[in-house]
């Protein structure tokens, strides 16, 4: 093989290497939701409270219990008649079944969001989380940040057995080679 091919080759290979190790450190992964061995999928949806509600809220399997949360963090210690806060809170859910409310801080370090039932350990987890580069971009020191914003997330429970669930949050931040994850408690519910 000629001298010229094998430099040629020689600088190719260590371009693309290098080419490689700057995706792996400055390269994210796609995003797409979390899965973990034994977990199952659990339909939930983010509910607006508006106003850009930011307070902690109580784990509850009723949908009163957690609109007047909301109303004695936000308008006054005590709550209306059920009738004027459903007015106030999503009026479209009137009865809710086998279902869990969460109160979530979402905004700003929540950018995708699913949840998994963990049977083994009757837990249902909340996966906040998004990919990243490890050597990233930091934010530009004094740069206005977005405020903290807690959203309502209903979450069905709908195959989970009945009695005592733990509900917990999973912060992830995905990179191409090893994750950074970070669990909390959020509290307990009955299920009836």
């Amino acid at each position: 093989m000629p001298v010229l091919a094998v430099r040629f080759l020689a600088i190719a290979g260590g371009a693309a290497f290098v080419l490689a190790a700057l995706q792996v450190a400055c390269g994210a992964p796609p995003e797409h939701d979390i899965h973990l061995p034994g977990g199952a999928p659990v339909a939930a949806v983010s509910l607006p409270v508006g106003g850009g509600f930011n307070g902690a809220l109580t784990p509850t399997v009723s949908v009163a219990d957690v609109r007047c949360q909301i109303y004695r963090r936000t308008v006054s210690p005590t709550c209306p008649d059920d009738a004027s806060l459903a007015r106030a809170y999503w009026p479209e859910l009137q009865r809710t079944r086998d279902v869990v409310f969460v109160g979530l801080r979402t905004r700003p370090s929540c950018f995708h969001m699913n949840v998994e039932y963990l049977a083994e350990e009757h837990k249902v987890l909340f996966h906040c989380h998004h990919a990243g580069a490890w050597l990233g971009i930091n934010p530009v020191v004094g740069a206005a940040q977005p405020a903290d914003v807690t959203d309502v997330v209903m979450a069905s429970t709908r195959r989970i057995a009945a009695g005592r669930l733990s509900l917990a949050r999973e912060d992830r931040i995905e990179h191409w080679i090893i994750d950074l994850t970070s669990e909390s408690g959020l509290g307990t519910v009955t299920i009836p």
